[in-house]
């Protein structure tokens, strides 16, 4: 009886040592604009975002969101349950700057451009955080 009982322990073992980790990545965040010009912020501008894989040949996993800015708003995007693990997430979005006018000689400038790489964000956790702000200033 006792080598029937290792022998099913050993089994589960062995099964269990199959089955790859699954993982389900999250990414959400609220995004604001802080407009110092004077032209009205648009209502609503497109995300795209992109999960990129540590396995170079993996399709990153994409998504488009028309993401609120007038009144400010929200995303939240997520994958299915996978085996690959991910290395970092990729937002591109619009900057509001560029449909907000300034009086003549001046230009709507977006602080967010001034970050170096700002759109790149490393997968630490499977769900993460990352609020965008936009400041928009004549200068």
């Amino acid at each position: 009886m006792k080598p029937c009982i290792l022998l099913l322990i050993l089994a589960a073992i062995t099964l269990s040592s199959c089955n790859p980790s699954l993982y389900e990545y999250k990414l959400s965040g609220d995004i604001t604009v802080n407009n110092e010009c004077e032209g009205e912020v648009p209502e609503s501008v497109q995300m795209t975002i992109k999960l990129h894989y540590k396995d170079a040949n993996a399709t990153p996993d994409s998504w488009i969101e028309d993401i609120a800015l007038n009144p400010n708003g929200t995303y939240s995007v997520q994958t299915v349950k996978t085996n690959l693990e991910a290395k970092e997430w990729e937002i591109d979005i619009a900057v509001p700057c560029d449909y907000i006018t300034c009086p003549v000689g001046k230009e709507c400038v977006d602080t967010r451009t001034r970050e170096r790489n700002w759109n790149k964000i490393p997968v630490t956790q499977e769900n993460q955080t990352k609020d965008i702000t936009f400041s928009c200033a004549c200068q």
